[in-house]
């Protein structure tokens, strides 16, 4: 059992001996977790590691199927939430302890304003009491400007479509204090945002729970973001919490081994950067004035008139927030989208995609997901002794052949793409955000596996990504993207220890160390 020395007067949260159960396995065992009033506590971990099932239980919001033991306890505001009743539960959720979510827009109904499902989270919490339409429209733009969005009455009449996606999850905290609860729950709030909106997003929660003295429980797998936000760390693995203790002690002298992988993981942009080789200064790709413009957006310029090239053997990392171009670029070089300019290249190109499980087929086992595209290109089956030998290349087995996709990780689903994509024999690859949604051990097995790939097959890759760390690790050349213009082009090591335009300074300051 793990004991936290902890001010006994302030505990908002004290979790005992919490264990959950289904009929055939145990996914949280013997939790011991506090927390106090204006502490932050982080919850970090792997997929899988019982991280999301904790805030569940909290909340008694299991999966069916699943139970407490008799001795487990939560207390909350000194009374156990495990001997009240739903009735009383549902009082709680939302006024007393509230919850923020990873994806706003699964989060929010589409077909509501922002205002109107603010009003109805006031509405079901009792907070609209004797309170005029006017009370309780002027009560919703001060939730809106609180977390910092800009032109509230507009905001209140926009549907969730309408914003971006830092501006979705800003509300989502907005109806998550709208009823001011002692206890906030964020289960991987900034994971789909770009770096500079995550940083805002961080901020944001550390001033406004400082503002209302909330206890917070921030569940994450991203071991930088823990340092800026957190007061302390719970490492959580296999549903059992291995080791607490401060920020600083845990990530600096880490006591368990299970912490001390996590944290030889995390890349980092200092060391990563002393590692970039020299490469081939004979381009593979040549890309010149491309232009990208959405006649359905008012003629917008996606891409704006940008120039590059991509050279034999290395990686170009283009980088930049959602919405500067990134993707609508590799978009074009892949013929999928209209465009103007001149793009040149000899050798076949290939794509993997940031989410691998919907990019394969579900009903195809992984033998006829890596013949699929052979066959189309060069209109002959691949033998099964070929597909195994690239399967072994990306670390995966013979064995794996007659699976189907849903039976894989998601690391390792990442692996049949990059398989897949090396079925054709390219020699030029497009990494869109390729371990965006791996956690941080698995992103570093990818990485390194792209890496050796490179090496062996001798590939040049364009690397589309928001993540510096990635970017240092992998890249011999940056390209900076920032409202369809490239603002900054140069060799990594430069662009990332010296950068020269302002944008991409904004970029890097926002970038969490450890």
């Amino acid at each position: 059992m793990i004991n936290i020395e902890l001010d006994l007067n302030s505990q908002q949260l004290v979790i005992n001996n919490l264990n959950v159960k289904f009929k055939n396995f145990n996914p949280i065992e013997n939790i011991n977790l506090s927390i106090n009033s204006g502490e932050t506590v982080a919850l970090l971990g792997e997929l899988g590691s019982g991280k999301s099932m904790t805030a569940n239980a909290i909340l008694q919001t299991l999966p069916p199927g699943a139970f407490y033991t008799k001795d487990s306890s939560i207390i909350f505001d000194n009374e156990d939430l495990l001997e009240k009743s739903e009735y009383e539960m549902r009082q709680l959720r939302g006024n007393e302890i509230a919850m923020i979510f990873q994806d706003p827009m699964s989060a929010l109904n589409p077909v509501f304003t922002i205002g109107y499902q603010i009003l109805e989270v006031l509405k079901l919490k009792n907070k609209t009491k004797k309170k005029s339409k006017k009370e309780l429209y002027n009560k919703i733009i001060e939730l809106l400007t609180e977390v910092g969005l800009e032109n509230a009455d507009k905001l209140y009449k926009s549907y969730p479509h309408q914003l971006s996606g830092g501006m979705r999850q800003r509300v989502i905290i907005a109806m998550a204090l709208a009823c001011k609860p002692k206890l906030l729950l964020a289960d991987e709030p900034t994971t789909a945002l770009d770096v500079t909106i995550a940083k805002q997003i961080l901020l944001l929660l550390k001033k406004l729970q400082k503002k209302y003295n909330m206890a917070m429980l921030f569940i994450t797998h991203n071991i930088a973001i823990v340092s800026m936000i957190a007061d302390k760390i719970a490492i959580m693995n296999h549903g059992k919490i291995i080791e607490v203790g401060g920020t600083q002690k845990i990530l600096k002298s880490p006591e368990h081994d299970y912490t001390k992988m996590l944290l030889s993981s995390q890349l980092d942009i200092n060391t990563a950067c002393q590692n970039l080789n020299q490469d081939n200064l004979l381009p593979a790709l040549s890309v010149k004035d491309l232009t990208i413009i959405y006649p359905n957006k008012k003629n917008i310029k996606a891409v704006d008139s940008i120039s590059f090239d991509l050279y034999h053997n290395s990686t170009l990392a283009l980088v930049g927030e959602s919405g500067s171009g990134k993707t609508s670029t590799a978009k074009a070089l892949m013929g999928l989208v209209k465009a103007k300019g001149v793009i040149k290249y000899n050798d076949l190109m290939q794509i993997i995609f940031q989410d691998p499980y919907s990019s394969l087929n579900p009903r195809m086992i992984i033998l006829e997901i890596i013949r699929e595209g052979y066959r189309a290109i060069y209109k002959e089956k691949l033998t099964k002794t070929k597909v195994t030998k690239i399967l072994e290349d990306v670390g995966l087995e013979h064995s794996d052949l007659y699976k189907y996709p849903h039976e894989f990780s998601g690391g390792q689903r990442q692996r049949i793409a990059i398989a897949r994509a090396l079925a054709v024999k390219p020699k030029i690859l497009i990494l869109d955000e390729p371990t965006s949604s791996l956690d941080v051990t698995v992103q570093a097995q990818i990485l390194k596996l792209l890496k050796n790939i490179q090496q062996k097959y001798e590939l040049s890759y364009l690397l589309i990504s928001h993540d510096f760390s990635v970017v240092a690790y992998m890249a011999n050349y940056v390209a900076v993207m920032y409202h369809g213009k490239i603002v900054e082009y140069g060799q990594a090591n430069e662009i990332l220890k010296n950068p020269q335009d302002n944008y991409t300074k904004d970029l890097l300051s926002a970038v969490p160390n450890l």
